[in-house]
């Protein structure tokens, strides 16, 4: 929550809090992070990230104000070199929004820009679902995340085109699919706290795509061409 909302303030791309992300559980499989030094990893990932996708990248300094100066600039630049050495500056890597926007390129119903701005609102969250942004392939999420914002909209949650572009047939994608309609659903519900990905989706510019309902007591439309 708190890497999207900065990169909401200083209008970053949202494709650094994927690499972020990344980085983050790249780096923790090979070094123990205490709770309290969390956040200045956090930060820390994000610098870099932003290194590698904004034009003008965010500065150890902003950062530090963001979290309230619990670390300090010099901390972030410490644990930077720390971090790129452990991940022997192996940086680049493919995310679900990359996929999702490849994807998209091939649906056939362009005119729909709600199926666009659902998915990749659907994409986002899986960066707080550890088996969803961690275990699971980002080709393989996106295609969940597409087939579920299709079922959303009334849509068949999968048909040829999704198959074809994607590579996967329905059975291949149908556990994660469950899963990112259990994640639609804890995201609405009442004692949920994580909301600044919920609200950046509840805005005009994004089609207030946060507001769709979701429809799990259905029975989903799969194409046999593509099952």
């Amino acid at each position: 929550d708190w890497l999207v909302e900065v990169v909401d303030v200083f209008n970053m791309s949202i494709r650094s809090v994927y690499l972020a992300v990344q980085f983050v559980d790249k780096y923790m499989k090979k070094k123990l992070v205490k709770r309290s030094s969390l956040q200045l990893v956090g930060a820390t990932c994000l610098h870099i990230a932003s290194k590698c996708e904004d034009v003008a990248y965010i500065g150890a300094e902003d950062l530090t104000v963001c979290a309230d100066n619990v670390y300090s600039s010099v901390d972030v630049l410490l644990k930077e070199e720390e971090i790129l050495n452990d991940l022997d500056f192996n940086l680049s890597s493919a995310t679900v929004l990359d996929f999702v926007v490849l994807y998209l390129e091939y649906r056939p119903h362009k005119a729909n820009q709600e199926v666009c701005w659902l998915s990749k609102y659907l994409s986002e969250l899986t960066l707080q679902e550890y088996d969803l942004s961690v275990f699971a392939r980002p080709s393989k999420v996106a295609a969940a995340c597409i087939s579920w914002a299709l079922r959303c909209l009334g849509l068949p949650n999968w048909d040829p085109w999704l198959s074809a572009v994607s590579g996967y047939h329905w059975r291949s994608i149908e556990s994660l699919y469950g899963k990112v309609c259990a994640m639609h659903h804890k995201v609405n519900e009442k004692q949920n706290r994580l909301l600044v990905i919920k609200q950046r989706y509840l805005k005009e510019e994004r089609m207030n795509v946060a507001y769709v309902n979701c429809h799990s007591n259905e029975e989903d439309v799969v194409s046999q061409d593509s099952a």
